[in-house]
């Protein structure tokens, strides 16, 4: 595990749950909204797959009765976010594999599995940090997300998560400063029924809500795809469910919104409307 100097102390191992809550402690300037659930969409899916997120903006995917997911893949560029001298912020943007299925041997086990790279963002003190990020989550524990390798504005990145049977393979490829890629490989014997593309709210810590998110503007997703055994597939060529990030206002507040997909399914532009 790495650390780095930046404005947010502590992002060496944030501990962050896609879906769970982080066990960093609150910082100034935190929101204490909680993101909500999606929009349902899910057409296909398995029955018992769960295809709401409590915290993003984009796409989840199932995978079809009797396969599972193996990779997934997305491209990207880092855009330009403005400096905020009051802002404490934090998002990600990235791919994730998971496993939402309701059964009682994954709540028997503990947590189900997560595994999920791309890019993390940081803001704070009128500085903006960007990392390549990897994060990994058995089916016991917290899932950790750690952060690499520096990246910067306008670099066109790749990534992927791919799955083996015995480990996972965590690749961020940095096609503008290749010194910002990195590959890992960590064990875990997991299976993957979801698949997400999506920016991500990061909680501050349990009970206490989340980060504000970073005003990214828009951020363009293309190249979005999964494999299962029976192949590659744009996201469209599963059932499929948009995530919409709202805050837990009464009415609540939409935070970042997910456009169409585009003709091919594979391509998708997130928009931030708000922080918190």
């Amino acid at each position: 595990m790495r650390s780095f100097r930046n404005p947010l102390a502590g992002v060496a191992a944030l501990t962050v749950a896609l879906g769970l809550a982080a066990t960093v402690g609150p910082a100034a300037g935190a929101s204490t909204v909680m993101p909500a659930t999606g929009q349902r969409q899910n057409a296909g899916c398995p029955a018992g797959t769960v295809m709401t997120n409590a915290k993003s903006a984009g796409y989840r995917a199932c995978a079809p009765v009797k396969e599972s997911f193996i990779k997934v893949m997305d491209h990207t560029v880092i855009p330009n976010i403005p400096v905020c001298n009051e802002c404490v912020a934090r998002a990600t943007v990235g791919i994730e594999m998971g496993n939402n299925v309701k059964s009682a041997s994954l709540r028997a086990a503990g947590s189900p599995p997560e595994a999920a790279d791309g890019i993390l963002i940081e803001q704070a003190a009128g500085v903006n940090s960007y990392f390549a990020f990897w994060a990994l989550r058995t089916t016991t524990g917290n899932l950790m997300i750690h952060p690499m390798k520096a990246v910067h504005v306008g670099d066109v990145t790749n990534a992927q998560v791919a799955e083996t049977g015995t480990s996972v393979t965590f690749t961020v490829t940095d096609h503008t400063h290749p010194a910002g890629s990195f590959t890992l490989i960590r064990s875990c014997a997991c299976t993957f029924t979801t698949a997400d593309w999506a920016v991500s709210a990061l909680p501050v810590g349990t009970g206490t809500g989340y980060y504000p998110l970073p005003n990214f503007g828009t951020w363009k997703i293309t190249q979005a795809s999964a494999n299962t055994s029976a192949g590659p597939r744009a996201i469209s060529g599963f059932g499929w469910t948009k995530l919409t990030l709202v805050n837990q206002a009464s009415p609540p507040n939409v935070l970042a919104t997910a456009g169409p997909l585009n003709a091919t399914g594979d391509s998708f532009i997130d928009k931030w409307i708000a922080a918190s």
